[in-house]
């Protein structure tokens, strides 16, 4: 082996341990960048080894293009999702991804092709497959003891709160969902190797790592089971019940059956699988299941199903690219959302890849995903039919591929995707068609065996040299996308600390000067000014609160400042809700202390309305713009759409009552403040419902309320000056005088308040 072919199985290596590594969720948590590190560290190493693997070509004698229809099929899936994602809402989201990752960027999908085609055409003797086997076992087995280690000290309560430890133990399982799905697909693997002592024998050659294999495999279901997540049992179960019909049918060929322990495991695996499936199964189905998804901000598949409907109506040939679900879920969201406990979320995916497969690339891309699907079954189904070697080395390492690949498909299905999923996919899948590659290795043979593309270039040295310049030309092209890559890591990094986000201990005070710095070196990402923005806009209120109006143009730097950064990310993002809803809230608030905002306002809560459609938050503080402007009559119809669409919405009921109270309607708003004082206590509500009284001449009632007022709130200056008018209405004047004197002692020189008290004297 030459210098070139060892450095190109030492980054493989790498990437196996590093990958699974950093899919530990405080690697995460730590660095601050999400699911988007793996991702980065396949952009950077991958076309490392595919550069190295170029190179080492031009020295092998008979070079040749062969390729297979999985190769092909997997090319053309990748061209449709490339293709989506430039025609698609946000190509640069699209492409590098974001921090709210769900269907993963697509140059790590093209990152996870370039590695299928060198594991592909690099581990063509057995060895070289067991030993990527191995080191695939060895670092999940690494992976799980960690986290055994740490679940077994909270067990016994042995973490202090504040302790880093248990930092770690928050983090890990604070992904559990993802975990559990890794976990999975390794347990496949596992069960695998138990049930084939050859197989077994190959990638553990030492017997005393046996008795740690069993160990690995029962605290992998441990844990399974505390997680306790339906999509991990599903894919835990297709995945086992493949590899025990395949395992049957080569023992069949073989003219052997199962030995009683081989048996028994199976037996043990399928019961548990199964049982926990169903139980599992009931679980999700209660809103427990539900609020399990939204935590992870996660739609539930039957509202994802109705999304990805939607979206299909909306585009149906090419959909409308990748890593944009927030904003179509944004964009087309269901009425009957706000009917869900968790209406009030913005969710950032959906619960399965595939759903988001539609989203994401269309009829298009799901058609090529299918084809590429079943390319990969049919060549299988070739395997079987042909019979060969399915009793010999390979036959094993295509069970235990075939067995991954199901359970990852199965995980698609039901969930949606991580980095380490489709890491795990594509190197099974490159072993897969290596072990059932019973090709004729004759170049004349070509017709018949399976080959799309068979071509011998050792013939055509200028042909050759040029798909060689071409290929490193791509991948010196593909170091400037890295370059830019890393770039887009630090400022995430900067971003994270200039936050005042911590991994572990107290939180620290936002710095805006890190904070304009990540937004500096990743101009494309809108949440770095989004932050700066409510930085500003927190400091400016808090100025105005705590010194009054009259700071307002001392202020001005950090109003402008945050208009200015919201506006920014405005221009960065326009499709996104968030950032139109930030700048109307910075407006908004500045509109008490000056009249000029409040259209300003409006306008932006318009805009984010046109991209949120269903969401009554937005409506009702539209309402509330057009109520404190008085424009009664754009309030009334604004908040009346906002009730069709949550007719329980407290805030939207409340100012509808303001409005009908504005209107002089005041049964219209009694109506709807009764039904609110029924659910809740509240110091506005009753003031306002005192109002309503006062003004239909129910003055005791209205004394009532306003005296509750007062019990909760005993210098609501507006509840005692209404006591006193209420009191002055039934002419008991002494009472009246008292509470009218009591606000003139809280706001001396109200003109009003002292005309109204001379009166009554």
């Amino acid at each position: 082996m030459g210098l070139t072919d060892k450095t190109i199985n030492i980054l493989l290596k790498f990437l196996i341990i590093a990958v699974p590594i950093f899919f530990l969720p405080w690697t995460n948590n730590f660095l601050g960048i999400d699911n988007i590190n793996k991702s980065y560290l396949l952009w950077l190493v991958v076309p490392v080894i595919f550069a190295l693997w170029l190179f080492s070509l031009q020295k092998r004698p008979g070079l040749r293009i062969q390729v297979g229809f999985i190769e092909l099929t997997l090319f053309i899936w990748l061209v449709s999702l490339g293709l989506a994602a430039l025609m698609g809402l946000s190509p640069l989201t699209s492409f590098w991804g974001a921090e709210n990752a769900s269907e993963l960027p697509y140059f790590t999908l093209l990152s996870l092709f370039l590695l299928f085609l060198i594991i592909r055409h690099n581990t063509d003797s057995c060895e070289c497959k067991y030993e990527i086997w191995r080191y695939l076992v060895i670092i999940y087995g690494l992976v799980v003891s960690v986290l055994g280690f740490l679940l077994l000290l909270a067990a016994f309560n042995l973490l202090n709160a504040e302790s880093l430890a248990f930092s770690l133990v928050k983090a890990a399982f604070g992904t559990a969902e993802q975990l559990s799905i890794y976990l999975s697909l390794m347990t496949v693997a596992l069960i695998t190797l138990r049930l084939n002592n050859n197989l077994r024998e190959k990638i553990i050659p030492r017997e005393k790592w046996h008795f740690a294999l069993i160990i690995l495999l029962i605290l992998s279901l441990i844990i399974l089971m505390i997680i306790n997540f339906f999509p991990a049992w599903l894919s835990l179960v297709f995945g086992l019940c493949t590899v025990i019909i395949i395992s049957l049918y080569r023992t069949d060929k073989q003219n052997s059956k199962f030995s009683r322990t081989q048996l028994a495991w199976a037996i043990v695996f399928i019961f548990i699988t199964f049982g926990f499936s169903f139980l599992s199964f009931s679980f999700a189905r209660q809103p427990s299941g539900e609020r399990r998804f939204a935590s992870q901000l996660q739609l539930s598949w039957p509202t994802t199903a109705g999304v990805a409907a939607r979206a299909w109506a909306h585009n149906p040939l090419i959909g409308h690219g990748g890593e944009n679900f927030s904003a179509i879920n944004s964009l087309l969201r269901s009425s009957e959302m706000n009917d869900s406990p968790f209406w009030h979320i913005r969710y950032n995916q959906g619960s399965s890849y595939m759903l988001g497969l539609i989203i994401a690339s269309g009829t298009v891309g799901i058609l090529c995903f299918l084809l590429f699907v079943a390319a990969i079954y049919f060549r299988v189904i070739k395997w079987f039919k042909q019979g060969k070697g399915l009793s010999g080395e390979e036959a094993g390492l295509g069970v235990l591929a075939i067995g991954l690949i199901t359970a990852t498909l199965i995980a698609l299905l039901a969930y949606s995707a991580n980095t380490v999923i489709f890491f795990i996919f594509f190197i099974a899948l490159a072993l897969l068609v290596n072990s059932t590659d019973t090709e004729s290795p004759d170049p004349s043979a070509a017709l018949g065996t399976g080959k799309v593309l068979n071509i011998d270039l050792s013939n055509y040295p200028t042909r050759a040299r040029f798909l060689v310049i071409i290929s490193f030309l791509f991948v010196a092209g593909w170091f400037v996308v890295d370059a830019i890559a890393i770039r887009n890591w630090a400022a995430a990094a900067i971003y994270q600390s200039g936050s005042g986000q911590r991994f572990h201990g107290p939180t620290r005070p936002a710095n805006p000067g890190r904070l304009a710095l990540a937004s500096d070196l990743n101009p494309n990402n809108f949440k770095y000014p989004l932050t700066l923005a409510r930085y500003y806009q927190t400091r400016a209120m808090d100025n105005i609160e705590k010194y009054g109006s009259g700071v307002l143009e001392a202020n001005e730097q950090n109003i402008n400042q945050a208009i200015t950064w919201a506006k920014k990310a405005r221009s960065i993002a326009p499709r996104e809700v968030a950032v139109h809803e930030a700048l109307a809230t910075i407006y908004r608030d500045l509109s008490s202390y000056s009249n000029e905002t409040a259209p300003l306002a409006a306008a932006s809560f318009k805009e984010a309305i046109r991209l949120e459609p269903t969401n009554p938050v937005i409506r009702t503080e539209l309402g509330i713009i057009y109520l404190n402007s008085q424009r009664y009559d754009d309030a009334l119809e604004t908040l009346l759409k906002s009730r069709v669409l949550k007719p329980d919405y407290y805030n939207t009921n409340f100012n509808l009552a303001r409005v009908y109270l504005a209107r002089k309607e005041y049964q219209e708003a009694l109506n709807i403040l009764d039904e609110l004082t029924e659910e809740r206590t509240s110091v506005d509500l009753y003031y306002e419902q005192g109002r309503a009284l006062f003004n239909l001449d129910r003055h005791e009632e209205a004394i009532a309320r306003f005296n509750q007022v007062i019990s909760l709130e005993p210098l609501h200056a507006n509840a005692l000056y209404s006591l006193g008018l209420s009191y002055a209405a039934l002419g008991e004047n002494k009472e009246a005088l008292y509470y009218l004197n009591k606000v003139i002692d809280f706001n001396p020189g109200n003109k009003d308040v002292e005309e109204k008290i001379k009166n009554l004297e």
